[in-house]
C-alpha cells in the first residue's frame, strides 16, 4: 500500500500556537554554555584569537613571532608585516575578552593564554542559540503544527552538527547567524523599515566575517519583497545597513594590504582543482563530511519542498538557493571536506535553511512519514553527541585506514568511559604520564614529577612496581617518593632500576609517584622540552593479577603549538571533551572554584530567563 502525502490547503494561513523565540534562545544558550569545550580546535581559531590579542596589546592587526605558534593563512602585507586572511569580525567580538584578561592577569603568561581561549570557546554559544531563535521566527510564520516546529528546533540545536561548532571559535556559526537573521528579516511581511535595515545589515556583515559566504548575499537580496511600495526612509535604511559591513571589511583590508579591495585570498583562486562531482558527492554523502549523515533530517527536503511550494515559493527558492550556492562554491575546492573537522564544516552556515525546507515534512498527514522524520532527528542527535563528546580534531591523528568519524568517536568514547572507572582488581594509569614508549603501548610511560595512578585490589594484595630511573649525570637526583592517598609518603631507595613491593589496602587506593624531574632541553641534550621523571615499566599485583586500565594524560606543555595540540592527541585519553575536565590541567586550576561558580551562574541566568518567558507565555 502506497502512503499518499497530503498537505493542508494553501488557504489556511493562521498558524498554531507560536513558539517564543526568546524561550528558544535562552534554553539553547544554557545548553551550549553547559556543554562548552573550553579550548580551540584548529589553527583558524588560534589565528583569529591572535589578531584580537594584537589589537589589544600592540594596537595593530599584524601578527609577530609566528614561529612555534598554531597559526595559519598568514600573508605578507604592508610594513613587512604578517597578516591573517580571515575576517576581522570574529576577532573583534573577543576584543572585550582580551581586554578583561589583560587587566586581571599578566599578558603573555600561560594563565592569560588559557583564560582567553576558555572564554573564547563560549562566544559561539549565544551566537548559535540566536540562530536557532531566528529559525523559530521563520517557522512561526508557517502553518506547520507546533509539534513539528519543536522537532525541527530540537534537531537544529542538537541533531544537525551545529552543537559541536557552538563549542568552537570557528567563524561558521557567526556566518550562519548573519545569513539566517538576514533571511528572517528579508522575508518578514509586511515589510518595515526596521526589517529592511536588519536584513541588509546582517548581509553586509558577512563580508568582514567570512568572505566566501558573500555568495549568499544575492540570494538574500532576492528573498526580500521588492515589489512592495518602497518609501524613502526604507531605501535610506537599506543604504545605511550596508555601510558597516563594507566599511569594516575595507578598513581591515587597508590596514593589512594598503588597498580597499585586497582580501588576502588572491592565491586561493587556483585551489579549485577538485573534480566537481567528487566534491559534491563528498559534501552530501561521504562518511567523513556528508550532510545526510551529520544532519540526517535534511533527507526530507524533497518532501518538505512540496509544502513550501504551496505556501511560500519565494522563501523556498531563497532557502534552496543558499544551499546550492554553498554546494557549488565548495564542491570544486581542494579542501572541500573542511580539514579535520566534524561533518560538512563549510555547509554549516546554510544548515538552518536546509532544515527549514525539510520541516515541511511535518505537514504530511502520513503518520509513518512523520514517525520516520522523528527517527532521523533522534539519529542526528546521537551522531552529533559523538562529535561533541570526543574532540573531533583527533580524527586526523588516527591510524590509517581510518574509520568514519561517528564510528571512530563511538569506539573512542566507549574505551575512554570504560577506562575512566576502576573495577575490581584493576590499576588505572591517570594524570601526568607521558605517552608509552613501548612498541605495543604497554606501559613504559615516563612520569613528570607528580604522576598519579589508582588501584582497586583484593585484601592483602601485593602491589609490584617496576621503575626505570636512568637519567643524565648532570641531572639532579630523583629523590623519589610514593605517596599513598593524601598523606602517607614512603621514600624509595636510590638506584637505577627499582622494584617496589607494597602491601595494598583493600578497596580503592590512590597513589602519586613523586620525584625531581629533569629536562633534556634545559640540559642541552635534545630539543625535547618536557619534565621527565622515572619510567613506569610495569605494574602487577599478587596473588591475583591486576588488569591495567589506561586513562593517562600527559602534562600540558608550555609551548603554544604543543599546548594547543594537547587537547586532541590520541594518547591523551580525556574522558570527555568538556572544559570542566580540562580545567585542573591548565594554568587556571587555582581559579577553578571561581570559574565554575561563574559558569553555573551563567547557566542559571539563562534558565531563569527561559522560565520567565515561559511563565509570561502561559499567563
Amino acid at each position: 500500500m502506497i502512503a499518499v502525502t497530503r498537505f493542508p490547503s494553501a488557504e489556511v494561513t493562521i498558524p498554531s500556537a507560536h513558539i517564543r523565540p526568546w524561550l528558544v534562545f535562552w534554553l539553547c544558550c544554557a545548553f551550549y554554555i553547559l556543554t562548552a569545550s573550553g579550548h580551540t580546535y584548529a589553527p583558524d581559531e588560534e589565528t583569529m584569537i591572535a589578531v584580537s590579542d594584537a589589537i589589544v596589546h600592540t594596537q595593530s592587526v599584524a601578527l609577530r613571532h609566528a614561529d612555534g605558534q598554531p597559526w595559519s593563512a598568514l600573508r605578507d602585507g604592508i610594513n613587512y608585516g604578517r597578516y591573517a586572511s580571515y575576517g576581522i569580525l570574529p576577532s573583534l567580538l573577543i576584543v572585550p575578552i582580551s581586554v578583561v584578561v589583560a587587566l586581571i592577569s599578566t599578558p603573555g603568561t600561560l594563565a592569560a593564554t588559557d583564560a582567553v581561549r576558555l572564554l573564547a570557546s563560549f562566544v559561539n554559544a549565544p551566537i548559535t542559540a540566536a540562530t536557532i531563535a531566528c529559525l523559530a521566527v521563520l517557522l512561526n510564520r508557517t502553518t506547520l503544527p507546533r509539534s513539528g516546529r519543536i522537532w525541527t528546533l530540537v534537531c537544529a540545536a542538537a541533531g544537525a552538527c551545529l552543537w559541536p561548532y557552538a563549542r568552537s571559535f570557528f567563524s561558521e556559526p557567526l556566518t550562519m547567524l548573519l545569513i539566517t537573521a538576514s533571511l528572517a528579516s528579508a522575508t518578514r511581511r509586511p515589510v518595515t523599515t526596521g526589517s529592511v535595515f536588519l536584513a541588509v545589515l546582517c548581509a553586509g556583515l558577512i563580508l568582514p566575517t567570512r568572505i566566501a559566504a558573500v555568495v549568499a548575499i544575492p540570494i538574500l537580496a532576492t528573498a526580500a519583497d521588492w515589489t512592495a511600495p518602497l518609501r524613502r526612509r526604507t531605501v535610506l535604511a537599506a543604504c545605511a545597513g550596508v555601510i558597516p559591513g563594507i566599511a569594516l571589511w575595507g578598513t581591515y583590508n587597508v590596514l593589512r594590504y594598503g588597498t580597499f579591495f585586497a582580501t588576502g585570498y588572491g592565491t586561493e583562486s587556483t585551489a579549485f582543482d577538485t573534480p566537481f562531482l567528487t566534491g559534491l558527492t563528498g559534501l552530501l554523502a561521504s562518511g567523513g563530511s556528508g550532510l545526510i549523515w551529520y544532519a540526517p533530517f535534511v533527507i526530507w527536503i524533497p518532501v518538505g519542498a512540496r509544502y513550501w511550494w504551496h505556501h511560500d515559493r519565494r522563501l523556498l527558492s531563497s532557502a534552496l538557493g543558499l544551499v546550492l550556492t554553498h554546494l557549488l562554491l565548495y564542491a570544486s575546492w581542494s579542501a572541500w571536506d573542511g580539514g579535520g573537522v566534524w561533518g560538512p564544516r563549510f555547509l554549516v552556515p546554510i544548515i538552518p535553511a536546509a532544515l527549514l525546507v525539510a520541516a515541511g515534512v511535518w505537514a504530511t498527514q502520513s503518520r509513518i512519514v512523520r514517525s520516520a522524520a522523528q527517527l532521523t532527528v533522534v539519529l542526528g542527535i546521537g551522531i552529533t553527541f559523538l562529535g561533541a563528546a570526543v574532540n573531533f580534531s583527533i580524527d586526523s591523528n588516527l591510524p590509517v585506514p581510518r574509520e568514519i568519524p561517528p564510528i571512530a568517536h563511538a569506539r573512542i568514547l566507549w574505551d575512554r568511559l570504560r577506562s575512566s572507572t576502576v573495577s575490581a582488581q584493576t590499576c588505572r594509569i591517570e594524570t601526568n604520564w607521558h605517552p608509552s614508549e613501548a612498541v605495543d603501548g604497554h606501559l613504559w610511560q615516563r612520569s613528570n614529577g607528580a604522576s598519579t595512578f589508582s588501584c582497586r585490589l583484593e585484601p592483602l594484595s601485593i602491589l609490584r612496581l617496576h621503575l626505570d630511573d636512568r637519567r643524565p649525570e648532570q641531572a639532579a637526583a630523583s629523590a623519589m617518593l610514593l605517596q599513598v592517598g593524601d598523606d602517607a609518603q614512603y621514600p624509595i631507595p636510590a638506584g637505577t632500576f627499582r622494584r617496589i613491593h607494597l602491601l595494598s589496602r583493600a578497596g580503592m587506593q590512590h597513589y602519586t609517584l613523586r620525584s625531581t624531574p629533569w629536562n633534556a632541553r634545559a640540559l642541552g641534550l635534545s630539543d625535547r622540552d618536557d619534565d621527565l621523571g622515572p619510567t613506569l615499566l610495569d605494574i602487577r599485583s599478587t596473588p591475583a593479577l591486576a588488569r591495567i586500565s589506561d586513562a593517562s594524560t600527559a602534562p600540558m606543555p608550555t609551548q603554544p603549538i604543543r599546548r594547543w595540540a594537547w587537547y586532541y592527541e590520541p594518547t591523551n585519553r580525556h574522558p570527555g571533551d568538556w572544559w570542566v575536565w580540562y580545567l585542573p590541567h591548565t594554568a587556571l586550576a587555582d581559579w577553578s572554584a571561581l570559574l565554575i561558580a561563574g559558569w553555573l551562574a551563567c547557566v542559571s541566568i539563562c534558565l531563569g530567563a527561559a522560565t520567565q518567558v515561559w511563565r509570561r507565555t502561559n499567563n
